[in-house]
């Protein structure tokens, strides 16, 4: 974004220039990267939440390459997101066959399960043993040598279960199992059950790739409460929605089109921003951010300079494309209506982040090493203090926070009970540079 400037008031960023001319008149810290995502499958763990990074084996758990479009969400999550914690909201019928003694059933419930094949085949060299193969959409999973039912064991993928006899027979074939559902979602999947689940767990962001409104308003409240009454420091990012006007709440306005043609919408799209806020770091900026492997915006999503503005004024991450890419074109969060106690820079991500690493931090240190371990006298504070100087030194120096003066900003005295401290501190979180005014001058130098 570029244009003549009047005063300093722009509301995009970019490079805002002047022409003129000169002779005229009118001259110590928590790892961040988490993200939670829930998601519909057609395989994998129903109801739990499951761990996964770059390193795990996609196709054991969810039955799909990540390349697969099923994992679409989970592979954009990923993208940028250190760990990501994988809730499947639903729950459908598992499928199953049986053939002669053996029943064959799915070990979770799932269209997927319905592309699973048991070949038994006998060991022709060894009368009265089998090689009892699970085959999943074409691909040998697991196999097991045995003569007998009851030595199956189960595997990732099915378990087995002697109709009437322990007697194997051959079926070359197949038992090809059948009747998975994924079956039906509610609300309460996502406002209870997913909710319930995630609350344990340590996450920096979760992603909500949903459009219902009750469900955003549930999350969205659950998110203001851990952070407001139990001092969970999360953010959750959401498909146009606004209405929160909450550093917490993170809006995407629109959508992109990636190099290989699938387009996503900003439902979808919400998983990639969670995934790139949960890895960013508090001196880390997102505005002008490249999502990877973007090339496009979806013409349906291409807003005209007065939109852009306008949707960022009330809140929304907008995408925008630069040299044919996309690029993040502000990181900001729902926060539009300010106060005194929340001014303008608690609209900024990068701010945020900054702010929530002290509010976790601070925490944790106290927790981890002085409650119950230090006695609560002018010697215990001066050692809180120290850490504290030492960790916002850190802060300082990784660019987060700056102008930190210890003597001036940072006062830990006794709290009014006994065993209470108070803690007073004033910092200046650093943002990234946005805004470009210049003025540039025709003829001449400066004698």
């Amino acid at each position: 974004m570029g244009g003549n400037f009047t005063i300093e008031n722009k509301k995009r960023p970019g490079v805002y220039m002047n022409f003129k001319s000169k002779n005229g008149s009118l001259d110590l810290m928590s790892s961040r990267g988490t993200v939670v995502v829930p998601v519909e499958l057609p395989w994998g763990p129903e109801k739990q939440v499951v761990e996964v990074n770059r390193d795990t084996n996609i196709y054991d758990i969810f039955g799909h390459y990540i390349s697969d479009p099923e994992m679409l969400l989970i592979k954009e999550a990923m993208k940028r997101a250190i760990k990501t914690l994988i809730y499947r909201v639903n729950t459908g019928t598992k499928a199953e066959g049986t053939d002669e003694n053996l029943t064959v059933k799915a070990k979770y419930s799932g269209v997927r399960g319905n592309d699973i094949v048991t070949t038994i085949i006998e060991d022709s060299d060894n009368e009265g043993y089998f090689y009892v193969n699970t085959v999943l959409d074409g691909i040998n999973v697991d196999t097991q040598y045995v003569n007998s039912i009851s030595s199956l064991k189960s595997n990732k993928y099915v378990e087995f279960e002697a109709v009437s006899e322990d007697t194997l027979v051959a079926n070359e074939s197949g038992i090809k199992l059948s009747g998975g559902t994924n079956g039906e979602i509610t609300n309460t999947d996502y406002t209870e059950n997913f909710l319930n689940a995630i609350t344990p767990f340590d996450f920096n962001t979760i992603a909500l790739p949903v459009d219902t409104l009750t469900i955003k308003q549930a999350v969205c409240n659950y998110v203001k409460r851990q952070r407001d009454d139990e001092g969970k420091k999360i953010q959750v990012v959401v498909a146009d929605y606004n209405v929160p006007d909450h550093e917490g709440i993170i809006s995407v306005k629109n959508g992109v089109i990636l190099e290989d043609g699938t387009t996503l919408t900003n439902i979808q799209a919400t998983v990639y921003i969670a995934g790139l806020t949960a890895g960013s770091e508090v001196n880390k900026s997102n505005t002008y951010e490249v999502y990877d492997e973007a090339i496009s915006v979806p013409a349906s999503d291409k807003y005209t300079n007065s939109q852009i503005e306008e949707y960022l004024q009330a809140g929304h991450i907008v995408f925008v494309e630069k040299k044919e890419k996309v690029v993040i074109e502000q990181d900001v969060n729902t926060l539009h209506t300010f106060t005194m106690d929340k001014a303008k820079e608690f609209s900024k991500n990068r701010v945020i982040r900054c702010l929530d690493a002290i509010g976790t931090d601070v925490k944790r240190i106290f927790e981890d090493y002085f409650i119950g371990k230090l006695s609560n006298n002018e010697d215990g504070r001066n050692l809180f203090k120290a850490q504290l100087i030492k960790y916002l030194s850190n802060l300082e120096q990784l660019e987060a926070i700056q102008n930190f003066d210890a003597s001036k900003d940072l006062e830990v005295k006794a709290g009014e009970g006994i065993e209470s401290i108070r803690v007073i501190l004033y910092v200046q979180p650093v943002d990234a540079m946005e805004k470009l005014y210049m003025d540039i001058y025709v003829g001449g130098g400066n004698s």
